[in-house]
């Protein structure tokens, strides 16, 4: 499928009648159109107690899910995740460690995954009172707002070319050679730049003395200089300044 759409009611009721008679996931798919995964997790999502999948009620229930905002959704409806948040929060843990730790420890179980975005988001706009109070006061930088990114950097940043503009062989993640990076800032203007590559997902660090274009620019060319050609097809990084050499 080139696009996703959400399933609705007659594709709820098709799912109904088919799961009853004993027909197989993939065959229900294949019917409707749908991936199999699409119609796996449904059919998880909204069994009710006795086991069973009825439209009518998996509907409502994907009524109810659509009102509630994205970013808050899963830490809303799934409390033992949210339990395990607040929990590591009360300890100081960073929120980024905490999405990490989740993925090593229910590594096949997909209601105990969260992106660290999702969780910034609940803490910052759903809890209120005591408890927002309590929540914010354990982040690390405890701050009553999160600030807005402001996206001022990409003006200055000359011949800018967009991500879409990637080798569509870049997302199927099966040809290796395409390398993402990013510059992580650390204290007194010292700076270490990353590159991972996406399908084989070997990791190259480098120290950089500051973030100006041109020192990173002399850094990426050192670091990818040690690679052999065919293992440098493209290399995808963020708007920052640093990367205004990029051409």
């Amino acid at each position: 499928m080139e696009t996703y759409t959400r399933l609705i009611l007659s594709e709820r009721e098709e799912i109904s009648i088919n799961a009853m008679q004993g027909k197989s996931i993939r065959s229900i798919a294949k019917k409707l159109n749908r991936v199999p995964s699409t119609i796996s997790r449904e059919l998880q999502r909204n069994r009710t107690s006795n086991n069973a999948y009825r439209a009518v009620v998996a509907q409502s229930r994907a009524n109810i899910r659509a009102h509630i905002p994205r970013g808050q959704r899963k830490l809303v409806i799934n409390q033992r995740l949210k339990r395990f948040i607040v929990a590591h929060l009360k300890e100081y843990w960073p929120i980024e460690q905490m999405a990490k730790k989740l993925k090593f420890m229910y590594p096949s179980d997909m209601s105990m995954r969260v992106s660290h975005e999702t969780i910034y988001s609940y803490l910052y706009v759903k809890p209120r009172g005591q408890l927002k109070e309590l929540l914010i006061r354990h982040l690390r930088q405890n701050r009553q707002r999160r600030r807005k990114r402001h996206n001022r950097t990409i003006a200055s940043i000359k011949d800018l070319i967009l991500i879409d503009e990637r080798p569509p062989e870049v997302n199927c993640r099966e040809i290796p050679g395409h390398w993402e990076g990013d510059l992580i800032m650390g204290s007194s203007f010292s700076a270490l730049l990353t590159l991972v590559e996406r399908t084989t997902r070997p990791v190259l660090l480098a120290k950089v003395s500051g973030k100006e274009a041109e020192t990173t620019r002399k850094t990426l060319v050192r670091v990818l200089k040690r690679l052999p050609s065919d293992f440098k097809k493209s290399l995808t990084y963020d708007q920052g300044k640093e990367m205004a050499r990029h051409v």
